[in-house]
């Protein structure tokens, strides 16, 4: 198995000087004028030139593909690679026309004090496929895909899992609500994909004992119902990944 050398081009000195900026940031204090002129600019500056290498090797190797052979790897039962090619030749699907909706959220928690603030967001996007690899772009309920969100408090002390428990539940509640919403605005949605699995499964119910988690874990359940029913109704296809 042999890799062409010359096939990776990275600017060595480029990465040399990020390097030592870093340790020259690592151990120090900051007012907040050099940490948002500085410090973050040289955080930025690494992240770029670690994806740049992270291209350049995935270029590399799908260059030397057809002189790789991953067989000894394969049999050596310390590595987990099961697939003998890197890269398999699928037939493509034709998905000209097709309405798809896709939905996915993200939460922050800060503590200040005694008070837990989480802060959700979550926005749902359309895919109308014109050709089977382009598509145009709406975003719901925000036209530029960014602007929706939601900010709660908890004022009572809690365990750390009843937190999470309750974050995690207000978030998923907030994702299928905004696919309900969005599927009684558009009459051309064919396919709903949502991320998770179907429904949110019960395991915070056995590990807690505020009953705040049984009433969220409810009205949960009943908006998940809505999204079956709709679904069924308009003859939409509802699909998971994990």
């Amino acid at each position: 198995m042999t890799i062409e050398n010359n096939s990776l081009k990275s600017n060595s000195k480029h990465t040399n000087y990020l390097l030592k900026e870093k340790e020259n940031l690592s151990y120090t204090s900051f007012t907040k004028e050099q940490i948002l002129l500085k410090y973050l600019k040289a955080i930025a500056n690494e992240y770029i030139e670690l994806e740049k290498i992270k291209t350049e090797f995935i270029e590399i190797i799908i260059k030397n593909l057809d002189d790789l052979d991953f067989s000894g790897l394969i049999n050596y039962s310390n590595y987990y690679i099961k697939e003998s090619f890197l890269k398999q030749q699928v037939k493509s699907s034709n998905i000209r026309g097709l309405n798809v909706v896709s939905v996915d959220g993200s939460s922050v928690v800060k503590k200040f004090m005694n008070v837990d603030f989480s802060f959700l967001k979550a926005i749902a996007v359309k895919y109308l496929f014109y050709k089977n690899h382009s598509a145009n772009i709406a975003y719901f309920p925000d036209l530029n895909g960014f602007n929706n969100y939601t900010v709660q408090g908890n004022y009572l002390n809690r365990d750390d899992t009843t937190i999470e428990a309750k974050i995690s539940m207000d978030m998923k509640f907030m994702e299928i609500n905004l696919l309900n919403n969005m599927i009684n605005r558009y009459t051309d949605i064919d396919i709903v994909i949502i991320d998770g699995s179907i429904v949110i499964m019960p395991i915070n119910l056995i590990f807690s004992k505020d009953p705040e988690i049984s009433k969220k874990y409810d009205l949960l359940l009943k908006e998940y119902h809505n999204l079956y029913l709709t679904c069924k109704e308009k003859g939409i296809i509802f699909l998971s990944q994990s």
